[in-house]
C-alpha cells in the first residue's frame, strides 16, 4: 500500500542579469520576459506577497550546484537575486543573476551601512545577512518579503508551507539561516539592532571570526525579547551533521529505520516504510549541511533526484520501491552511531583548542547562554 501525506505537527541563455552593476527590479520591471514596467507582472500566481531570495557565492560552484538551481526553479513564484562571480546560466525568469565580485559586494556593504569592515571571506560575509534587507535595498523594493538561503539544499514548493496566511501573522519565517524570510519594512530590516543580540556590531563586521547573527544567538533571541511574530515550525529537514553516512532529520522530527530522500517535480519528500507500508511525506527543503555530496550529471528533462548522504543521483519519477528505500540510506546501528557521535564531538573540541581567542571567546558566550538561559528560550537554539 502507498500513500502520501503532509506533516503537519511540526510547530546562460536568457539569463536576466546585471553584469554592468546596473538594477534589476523585480520581475515586473524586465521586458525580456513578456511584459512591460508598466504591465502588472503575473509572476505572484494568485499570492498577495511577493518575495525575493537573496543568494551570494564567491568561488568556483560546487557539483550539486544544478541541483539546487532545479529546485530554485521550480519556485515560479519567488525571485532568487544571485549575487556571484561566477557564469551562472539559467532559462527560468525567476533566476535574476548579477555578475559581480566579493570585493564589490563588501564595497556596496561599506557603502548602503556606512560602516567600516574588514570581511576577508565568503563565509564570514554570511555573517551580513541580517543586514541584506539594507544591503541590498536597491534591488528588494518591489518585494513584500526578503531572505537569503544557502545552496547546499533542495527547495520543495515553498508557497506550499509558507502561506499568505502565515506571511500575514508573521514577520520573520524560519530561524536557520539555511534560509530566512522577512517582512519588507523600515523596523524588520533593521531587526538585527533591537535588544538581544550577544554580538557587538565589531565582531560581526571586523575580524575573522564567525558569529551567525542570523541564527541562535542573534536574530533568534531578538525575536524572543521583542515579542516578534515570527514563524517556528519546522517545515524542514535539516541533516544532522553528526551523521556521516545516513540522512537523519533534526530538531525533533521523527526518522525511520527505512526512508529515503528526494525531490520531484517541484517537491522535496521522504518516502519511508511505517507498518510495512510506503508512505511519502513533503518538506518546504531538505539541507544537507556539513556534506558534499558527489553530484551526478543533472539532465535539464529530469524530474526527480535521490538525495543521499553521499550522492545526488537522477532518478525516474514515482514514488521509490520497497528496495530503493530499504538499500539507499540504511541504518548505521546504534553502536556505530554512537562512535560517529563521539568523533563528530572530539572534532568540535579540536576545533575550539585550535581556534584564535576571538573565536574562542565568541564560542565560550555561546555556551554560556545556551546552558544559563532558561528552557523556553533553549528551545530556540537546539
Amino acid at each position: 500500500m502507498e500513500s502520501e501525506r503532509r506533516d503537519s505537527n511540526y510547530d546562460g541563455n536568457n539569463v536576466s542579469s546585471a553584469d554592468d552593476g546596473s538594477l534589476l527590479l523585480p520581475r515586473a520591471a524586465n521586458s525580456s520576459n513578456g511584459w512591460s514596467s508598466d504591465e502588472e507582472a503575473p509572476f505572484m500566481e494568485n499570492s498577495a506577497n511577493s518575495i525575493a531570495v537573496i543568494v551570494t557565492w564567491f568561488g568556483g560552484l560546487p557539483g550539486y550546484w544544478p541541483y539546487w538551481l532545479k529546485t530554485a526553479e521550480a519556485n515560479k513564484s519567488i525571485d532568487f537575486h544571485v549575487f556571484s562571480d561566477c557564469d551562472i546560466r539559467s532559462s527560468a525568469s525567476n533566476i535574476i543573476v548579477h555578475r559581480t565580485t566579493f570585493d564589490s559586494e563588501i564595497s556596496r556593504c561599506r557603502s548602503m551601512l556606512n560602516r567600516e569592515e574588514t570581511i576577508a571571506e565568503s563565509y564570514k560575509f554570511c555573517d551580513c545577512r541580517p543586514f541584506f534587507g539594507l544591503i541590498y535595498a536597491d534591488y528588494l523594493g518591489g518585494y513584500d518579503f526578503w531572505g537569503y538561503c544557502d545552496i547546499d539544499l533542495a527547495f520543495g514548493s515553498i508557497r506550499d508551507f509558507v502561506t499568505d496566511d502565515i506571511l500575514a501573522k508573521h514577520d520573520r519565517i524560519y530561524q536557520y539561516g539555511h534560509f530566512c524570510l522577512f517582512r519588507n519594512n523600515e523596523k524588520i530590516n533593521h531587526l538585527i539592532e533591537l535588544p538581544g543580540c550577544i554580538y557587538s556590531m565589531d565582531e560581526i563586521f571586523l575580524g575573522k571570526a564567525k558569529t551567525t547573527p542570523e541564527e541562535y544567538f542573534g536574530l533568534n533571541r531578538v525575536c524572543m525579547i521583542n515579542d516578534i511574530p515570527w514563524y517556528t515550525r519546522i517545515d524542514f529537514g535539516d541533516f544532522r551533521a553528526s551523521i556521516c553516512d545516513r540522512l537523519e532529520v533534526g530538531h525533533g522530527r521523527e526518522n525511520y529505520e527505512n526512508q529515503v530522500f528526494y525531490w520531484e517535480d517541484g517537491k522535496a519528500k521522504r518516502a519511508f516504510l511505517e507498518n510495512g507500508d510506503v508512505q511519502v511525506d513533503e518538506w518546504v527543503y531538505l539541507h544537507w549541511q556539513k556534506k558534499k555530496p558527489a553530484a551526478e550529471p543533472l539532465p535539464d528533462e529530469c524530474l526527480s533526484f535521490f538525495i543521499l548522504s553521499d550522492r545526488l543521483i537522477p532518478r525516474a519519477s514515482g514514488i521509490p520501491t520497497v528496495e530503493e528505500i530499504s538499500s539507499l540510506n540504511c541504518s548505521q546501528g546504534k553502536k556505530i552511531q554512537k562512535h560517529n557521535l563521539r568523533k563528530y564531538y572530539r572534532g568540535k573540541v579540536k576545533d575550539f583548542l585550535l581556534s584564535e581567542l576571538a573565536e574562542k571567546k565568541i564560542a565560550s558566550r555561546q555556551y554560556r547562554y545556551r546552558l544559563f538561559e532558561g528552557k523556553k528560550r533553549r528551545k530556540y537554539y537546539l
